[in-house]
């Protein structure tokens, strides 16, 4: 799995900006879509094993 920490970095910024500027109201929720890297190592699982 992948995730954009440029685009996590960014939100992280704007929060604490709004959170200076006292533009927050509460906790709030981030989501970033991550995305499925396939690369050599990866491999079934061993024989007998379920996933």
């Amino acid at each position: 799995m992948r995730q954009d920490f440029d685009v996590v970095g960014r939100h992280c910024v704007a929060l604490l900006l709004d959170q200076i500027d006292g533009a927050t109201d509460g906790p709030r929720r981030m989501a970033v879509e991550p995305a499925l890297v396939v690369r050599a190592s990866t491999a079934p699982p061993p024989a007998g094993r379920t996933a």
